[in-house]
């Protein structure tokens, strides 16, 4: 892996910069705190996302809402470009970035870039769900003080480190997961032992129950052949039955003819005297009208019309009459009142003058003489009024007359009508009778032929009972021995069932206790050869790991020290044992520069050997070493030169405020801060 370009946005104190990166040995330099691990820790973020100690809130810089970082590398023969964002809202949280890989961009949640990446490093894919990236962390890029600081843990914790950062930590997992899975195999073998416990009772049961199944079948056997034999039995006497029912039907049949025969020939010989005393009724009837006169025909209605159109006219004049004479007698009813009111009025109600009885005088006479001729009036139409009713009279009897002849006229021809329906009546029943008398011939005859027939089928009643009595006896034996045979067959079918189920269940726990053979076998080769093994893996992994370390460590440290007197090796914690002057030392009691002797060697010589172990890593030809001369003499810098070489990597980056460095490096970016904003020169 080389690392090409990085550009930070809102990271930790840069706002926009771009860092250019070539191949060999580059110098970041710059004074304490101007931002130079920023860049290293921006390099992880890209790469990995946030971890928990690498969080938003030391990325992000202050007073910023968003941030990102853009990383540009070359692995594996591919151009990468990573974008990492941040967004600040309740908390600092990654947003969504991207992988470019030869110009192909793809969007990327933060999982799925770190799983990209982890694809492209090709790093072990457990740790896409690890916080911490050992791999990177121990053979790429150790911050300084994180390394003096695993060389100071206990040795407990040191060793857990170290068989994290080899991978051998797995070989205790599997030896965890072992034990897990044979106390799994222990409780499933003892849950199967307790469900197979009763298995021979089983087969002991199906033995039994096969035992039953053979009497069964033989009480079967002999049940069969008797049913048969009872049906064929049973067939024939249904077949007599039928014959005899037959036989039945015939003679009922016949019985059932001549009753009705029988009935009819009563019903006939009614019906014959019943036409005769009617025949004789008609006849009678028929004699009592005698003869019938029938007059002339005439129009009575015409007639009748005529004349109450002349009795409306005369009445109608008639009314003319009387209304008139009841105006006039009004009329002079008027004049009266008028007279009457002259005579009592002495002065007018309109001009209020005095009446004078010249006036009253005229008008009596006016009056009077008025009166005198509508009197006359009434009289002369009194008198024409008289000779209309005399008129009407006549004609109301001329209608009456009328009425009468067309009364008589039709009471003729009603009678007319009565007599000519009764020799029509009689006439039918003339036919009746000759029809009735054939048809008591032929009810006679029937009844005769039916009496011989019946004859023939006496006894069929009993014969049919015999059968019937016979074949219910032969069912009620056939149910009986079907109803045997039906709750054998039950049983029978019972015990197979059950037997099926024993022989299910029998086979279940049979292939159980197999498999549970099997398990014990299995757990038995866990406990006792399998976790051995692993635990001999292990020791041997970890003989070769703390061999190769050793004598890494060994090496670094004499490149860095020279042939001072001090020396170190490893523990079998892996914790460094210095001797100096011939004596033990502490790490805690030896110099800052021989500390930082210590943990370099410490950090070296772990890089060289995780790339050993895990050779198909990608960052193998990288390696980052921050401020990795603190405390050295200018004889030990100069060592620097021979590590770089020694090294023998593609691309290293050093972090270092220690001008002298720069004499030995490829190249040099120099990181300044004003105002609390870093930038790259």
């Amino acid at each position: 892996m080389i690392i090409k370009k990085i550009k930070l946005h809102n990271i930790r104190s840069y706002v926009d910069s771009e860092v250019q990166f070539k191949e060999g040995t580059t110098l970041l330099a710059g004074d304490v705190g101007s931002g130079k691990s920023s860049i290293l820790l921006a390099m992880e973020f890209a790469l990995f996302g946030i971890t928990k100690s690498l969080n938003g809130s030391t990325l992000l810089r202050n007073g910023a809402n968003s941030g990102h970082v853009e990383m540009h590398f070359e692995v594996g023969g591919n151009n990468v470009v990573v974008m990492r964002s941040l967004v600040k809202s309740k908390s600092i949280l990654q947003d969504e970035g991207y992988v470019q890989i030869n110009g192909s961009l793809e969007r990327c949640t933060a999982q799925e870039l770190k799983q990209r990446i982890l694809g492209l490093l090709n790093y072990p894919m457990e740790l896409l769900m690890k916080s911490k990236n050992l791999v990177y962390r121990y053979t790429v890029y150790t911050p300084q003080e994180e390394m003096k600081k695993i060389l100071q843990e206990e040795d407990e914790l040191r060793i857990d480190t170290i068989r994290k950062i080899f991978g051998i930590d797995k070989y205790k997992t599997i030896n965890d997961n072992a034990a897990i899975f044979s106390s799994y195999l222990k409780d499933k073998a003892k849950s199967n032992n307790a469900y197979t416990l009763d298995l021979e009772s089983k087969k002991k049961e199906l033995d039994e129950y096969k035992e039953n199944e053979e009497k069964l079948k033989s009480e079967l056997g002999l049940l069969l052949p008797r049913i048969n034999e009872l049906k064929s039995a049973v067939a024939e006497k249904r077949k007599r039955l039928e014959d005899a029912e037959k036989g039945l039907k015939e003679f009922s049949k016949a019985k059932a003819e001549l009753e009705m025969n029988s009935a009819r020939l009563n019903y006939l010989n009614n019906e014959r005297a019943q036409a005769k005393k009617e025949l004789d009724d008609l006849n009678a009837k028929i004699n009592s009208y005698g003869e019938i006169k029938t007059n002339e025909k005439h129009d009575f209605d015409a007639l009748l019309n005529v004349e109450k159109n002349k009795l409306d006219d005369y009445e109608k004049k008639q009314k003319e009459f009387l209304e008139q004479i009841s105006m006039l007698k009004a009329n002079i009813a008027s004049s009266n009142i008028i007279v009457d009111k002259i005579s009592n009025m002495d002065f007018c109600p309109l001009c209020k003058q005095n009446v004078m009885p010249e006036h009253k005088h005229r008008m009596k006479t006016e009056e009077g003489s008025k009166a005198k001729e509508m009197q006359e009036r009434i009289e002369a139409i009194a008198a024409s009024s008289e000779n209309e009713n005399r008129a009407i009279r006549e004609i109301k009897n001329k209608i009456e007359e009328t009425r009468k002849l067309k009364h008589e006229a039709e009471l003729n021809g009603l009678r007319l009508k009565n007599l000519n329906e009764l020799i029509v009546r009689k006439e039918a029943l003339d036919a009746k009778s000759m029809k009735i008398v054939n048809e008591i011939i032929s009810a006679e005859n029937a009844v005769n032929e039916l009496n011989n027939k019946a004859k023939v089928f006496e006894g069929a009643e009993t014969y049919y009972a015999e059968c019937k009595k016979e074949l219910e006896k032969y069912q009620q034996i056939q149910v009986e021995l079907e109803i045997k045979h039906s709750s054998v067959n039950t049983r029978f079918l019972d015990n197979k069932k059950i037997m099926e189920i024993l022989s299910n269940d029998i086979g279940q726990k049979s292939l159980i206790r197999e498999k549970t053979r099997n398990i014990e076998g299995i757990r038995n080769w866990l406990d006792n050869i399998f976790v051995g093994m692993v635990d001999s893996m292990e020791k041997s992994v970890m003989s070769k790991a703390h061999g190769d370390f050793n004598s890494l460590f060994k090496k670094w440290f004499n490149v860095i020290m020279g042939d001072e007197n001090i020396s170190l090796s490893l523990s079998k914690e892996f914790n460094p044992v210095i001797e100096q002057n011939g004596y033990d030392v502490e790490y805690e009691n030896i110099s800052g520069g021989e500390k930082t002797a210590v943990a370099l060697a410490y950090r070296l010589a772990l890089n060289q050997a995780i790339n050993n172990l895990a050779v198909d890593i990608k960052t193998s030809d990288l390696i980052i070493l921050d401020e990795p001369t603190d405390g050295f003499s200018d004889e030990q810098i100069e060592k620097i030169k021979n590590i770089i070489e020694e090294l023998k990597m593609k691309q290293v980056i050093i972090v270092s405020h220690e001008p002298k460095i720069e004499s030995f490096v490829d190249s040099v970016i120099r990181i300044s801060k004003e105002n609390h904003v870093s930038c790259a020169l």
